[in-house]
């Protein structure tokens, strides 16, 4: 069987699990080495939709997501599907897809995030204090594991996110290790966090 005599129902998703690959898919080049994305981003996987229910686009699930395009989604659900000669396609459900991808090795600006989700760029904290003392560097990393918030600044917003509360370019403190990571070509290594995991903002 192929994955093309089984099609998803509801608000699942079909598609095809893509691991780490030094070939771009849209040019056939190789990827210079300091280009190469993670073999698997922190928190996500990058899927090729392949089948999508009659419900993905509606509420809690995925609004304009389709067959062909790939998502970023925070953990595979579901299960295998027996494809012969064929490994890692999956079934998941929709509301785990955080964010659409025009292409699988991204730019900031071919990046989606998808209903509550917001993509930040993680900043450093100031790396000297106001008496003029440099800081540890693991005292002012903004993405330490250590520290109780993240620190970043907002590069796009999905659809359902409150554009009069945020807008791009602010710089937002949100809850440790809610989010997910992706790799970028542009900026390196950006995270997609929901929208009631960011606490506070500068103004």
């Amino acid at each position: 069987m192929t994955i093309k005599d089984f099609k998803a129902c509801n608000w699942d998703i079909l598609g095809k699990v893509l691991r780490f690959s030094e070939i771009d898919d849209e040019t056939g080049i190789k990827l210079p080495e300091e280009k190469i994305m993670s073999k698997i981003e922190t928190g996500c996987y990058k899927v090729r939709v392949m089948s999508a229910g009659s419900k993905v686009s509606g509420v809690n699930a995925a609004p304009g997501l389709k067959v062909g395009d790939i998502t970023m989604v925070s953990q595979i659900t579901g299960s295998e599907v027996n494809v012969e000669g064929e490994d890692d396609y999956r079934s998941f459900h929709s509301a785990y897809c955080v964010a659409i991808l025009k292409k699988r090795y991204p730019n900031t600006a071919d990046i989606t995030p998808l209903r509550d989700r917001v993509l930040l760029e993680p900043i450093l904290k100031e790396a000297i204090t106001e008496d003029g003392i440099k800081l540890p560097e693991d005292m002012y990393f903004g993405d330490s594991r250590l520290m109780e918030v993240g620190y970043g600044r907002i590069l796009a917003l999905g659809s359902e996110v409150d554009k009069e509360e945020f807008k791009l370019g602010d710089i937002v403190y949100y809850e440790r290790d809610a989010f997910c990571e992706i790799e970028t070509l542009d900026k390196g290594t950006l995270k997609l966090v929901f929208n009631d995991r960011i606490h506070y903002k500068r103004v």
